[in-house]
């Protein structure tokens, strides 16, 4: 159980600072192949969830900048 709690205090503290439902309403086009759980709708897309921050927000700079395209 410790280390359950452990865990959770770091991930408490990043989405303390975020909106959670701004957050639901500009992942409704991820949501549409990635799932809400980010764990894809069909085998052909990848799963998010779990996915490092840094990782995350490395790709949706690209998405951004128009270097990566989908």
């Amino acid at each position: 159980m410790k280390t359950r709690t452990a865990l959770l205090l770091p991930l408490t503290a990043v989405t303390a600072e975020g909106d959670p439902e701004l957050g639901r309403m500009k992942s409704e086009p991820c949501q549409a192949c990635h799932g809400a759980d980010g764990k894809g709708i069909l085998p052909i897309y990848p799963v998010i969830a779990g996915q490092y921050a840094d990782y995350l927000i490395h790709a949706l700079e690209q998405y951004r900048s128009g270097e990566r395209n989908n």
